[in-house]
């Protein structure tokens, strides 16, 4: 549940001197696979009316029967996306500048067109998206965007940080398609590669391997920054840290049906530093930690008693 306030930039300290940081990192730059025409993966599912963020906060259809005492003042997340099946946890909508809603079946992405960053991707995760697929190669602009700014790759060549993808690559395994969505540099933050390589990639992995073990998981990630923060290209801010959120259940969950016994809740905010190794868990934090350094809401769909249940706890 969100503060009244974001609270200043505070990166967890580490829960364990550093280490030298993984070799466990597929190299970014390889020649192309596909046509960069691929890029435009699903376009017709991201060109969801705008009126999609403008959904009838009066409607009760998906009011399953939470507390009665609680009244949902809507957009609800899974009218929008299944990435979003617990709550949207802003205010992002189609065509809104500074958080431009670009909607695909593999992923959903708030935008910052000002900054040409993303705010945050939200995704789920299951055994059923994982394939032969073999990774892309060749990272591109959103055609969902039009002529709307955006980070180019000319603008990582030679910054010295990674293309840090939001919802990996790995994540995304079952088609060519659903991997190449995963490749516009709106799912992409710069990220330096100690840490991409290393507890980010760690945290992906955990992700992964619940996911083929039969759990239903829904993730968001995204960046944060320092007050004045250091740019790359034509004026991509570094973000001092990236945070993400894991759900993870036993089966499909919606806002109803969410039981804190059964659910485990990771977040993490991983410093964006040369120096950083290691387990993702030296920087493992709650829920409302990373919500009063965002400003964001997650789980927003959820009772507020279901919610305070799960963010203020650190789930093993």
């Amino acid at each position: 549940m969100m503060g009244d306030e974001p609270a200043s930039l505070q990166v967890p300290w580490a829960r364990s001197s550093l280490k030298r940081a993984s070799t466990r990192f597929d190299p970014i730059v390889k020649p192309p696979r596909r046509d960069a025409g691929v890029a435009e993966v699903d376009a017709g599912v991201a060109e969801v009316d705008a009126g999609v963020a403008e959904v009838d906060a009066g409607s009760s259809e998906v009011d399953a029967g939470v507390d009665a005492g609680w009244v949902h003042t809507g957009p609800f997340g899974a009218e929008i996306s299944p990435h979003l099946g617990l709550g949207i946890p802003d205010d992002s909508s189609v065509g809104r500048a500074d958080k431009w809603l670009l909607v695909r079946s593999q992923l959903v992405v708030s935008y910052d067109t000002t900054r040409k960053i993303p705010n945050w991707s939200a995704w789920k995760l299951e055994s059923a998206n994982f394939g032969s697929a073999s990774r892309a190669t060749s990272f591109r602009v959103d055609p969902l965007l039009g002529t709307a700014p955006q980070a180019r790759d000319s603008d990582y060549v030679g910054s010295g940080f990674d293309r840090g993808h939001l919802c990996p690559s790995a994540d995304r395994t079952a088609s060519d398609a659903d991997n190449d969505a995963t490749f516009f540099l709106t799912n992409v933050v710069p990220q330096t590669h100690a840490s991409n390589a290393g507890p980010w990639l760690d945290l992906e992995d955990e992700a992964r391997q619940l996911a083929n073990a039969g759990k239903k998981l829904l993730i968001i990630a995204g960046p944060v920054f320092a007050a004045n923060p250091s740019s790359i290209g034509t004026g991509v801010p570094v973000p001092s840290a990236t945070w993400k959120v894991v759900i993870v259940t036993n089966g499909d969950a919606s806002p109803a049906t969410l039981n804190p016994s059964t659910t485990i809740v990771y977040a993490t905010v991983v410093p964006n530093t040369s120096v950083v190794s290691g387990s993702w868990r030296q920087w493992q934090t709650t829920v409302d930690a990373v919500e009063a350094m965002t400003g964001l809401d997650f789980l927003s769909d959820v009772d507020p008693d279901v919610q305070s249940a799960l963010e203020s706890r650190i789930d093993q």
